[in-house]
């Protein structure tokens, strides 16, 4: 709902700058510090969620 709203190209970009703002906010996401979250998104470890 929020992707035309970004500044990412890629649904993959776009998930990680709403986690750069959840770093912000002092959020956890998938109960993770926001920043290793990240690293998982660039490992591939979500990109079976994002394709879809």
């Amino acid at each position: 709902m929020k992707f035309d709203s970004l500044l990412a190209n890629d649904y993959k970009a776009g998930v990680k700058e709403v986690m750069g703002t959840c770093v912000s906010m002092g959020l956890s996401v998938d109960g993770k510090d926001p920043r290793e979250a990240q690293k998982a998104v660039d490992a591939g470890e979500y990109d079976d969620i994002l394709a879809e």
